[in-house]
Formats: C-alpha cells, structure tokens, sequence
C-alpha cells in the first residue's frame, strides 16, 4: 500500500467516524448542528421537534396526519421519512424505513425531480442495505445539486459497504472539501 492510498483510507475512516459520531450527537443530544435542508429543517431545530424517542413519536403521528389528508405534501413525506428512519436506529424497526421509503415513493411519483425526497430515499436505501440503489438516488440527487455534502456522504458508505473503496474515497473526499466540520 503507497503512502497516499493509506492517507485516503485513513481520511475516509475518519469521514465515515465523523458522520456516524455526528448522527449519535444528533440523536441524543436532542438537537441537529444543521439541517441538510429546508424539508428537514423541523427535527432537532431550535424550537422544532426533537430527536428524543417520544419527540420522534409525535412528529411522525403529526407528519402522518398532514399526508393523511395531502398525501402528496412533500414537506410533510421527507419530514416523516427522516424521523422514521431516526426512530428505525433508537427501536431497531426496519418496518419503520419501509413506512419512509412508501411516503417518499408517493411524493416521487408525482414529482419525480423532487431533489429533497429523492436525496432521503437515498439514505432510506442506505438504512435498508440497498447499496446499489442508494448510489442511484445519490447520483440522481447530484446531477440536481452536485454541491450537496450530505449526499456525498450517502454515496460514500454505498461504496463503502460494497467495497469499493476507491469510489467511497472520492466521495468522502468530495464530501470533506464541501463541508469540513462534523455537521
């Protein structure tokens, strides 16, 4: 291994402890550092919902209400996809990412470019195991934003998980030239 093969692997080891120690801070802190977006905005935000069990609990029973009467609301399918998929990780319920990803489906089916539900399907793909197709709505996602670090992340642990090592670092690296902070 060259020197400059074990400092990129080095640097997406660091990435991936980053990411995932940033999304355990998010969860038990009760606050996120910065939404990836306006969708998102409502979890963990100053004076939005938090990320407490019981806080997840009501923001999906509210955000189901909302799709119950506008299924279509997109806001509303992408706030619920990210707090089932938080609430997947505290209970261990896949069922919980399945709930996200047909929320987030119904969005795209009538707006299919929508790049907020199609970039958290993405990481709903993630949570399933669905490598191949998180890098397919990680790639759709950038051809929209290609700026956009978060989805970076998403394509990096795709690779990553498949073992694609070379791939995951390229985008962790992309990732970290975006965003270099832990948010």
């Amino acid at each position: 291994m060259t020197a400059a093969t074990i400092r990129r692997w080095l640097s997406a080891m660091a990435a991936a402890v980053v990411v995932i120690g940033a999304g355990w801070l998010s969860m038990h802190s009760g606050s996120e550092q910065e939404p990836a977006s306006a969708a998102r905005a409502d979890l963990g935000s100053p004076g939005g919902p938090g990320t407490a069990r019981a806080d997840l609990e009501s923001t999906i029973s509210k955000q189901e209400t909302i799709l119950a009467k506008k299924p279509y609301d997109e806001r509303a399918a992408v706030t619920l996809a990210d707090a089932l998929l938080r609430q997947a990780r505290v209970t261990g319920n896949p069922g919980l990412a399945l709930r996200a990803e047909s929320a987030l489906k119904r969005v795209l089916d009538q707006q299919p470019d929508h790049y907020d539900a199609r970039r958290m399907l993405g990481a709903v793909y993630l949570s399933q195991h669905r490598f191949r197709d998180a890098i397919e709505e990680a790639k759709r996602s950038l051809q929209s934003r290609a700026n956009d670090a978060w989805t970076y992340g998403v394509l990096g642990d795709a690779h990553l998980e498949l073992g694609e090592y070379t791939e995951a670092f390229d985008a962790f690296d992309r990732m970290a030239a975006l965003k270099p902070n832990a948010a």
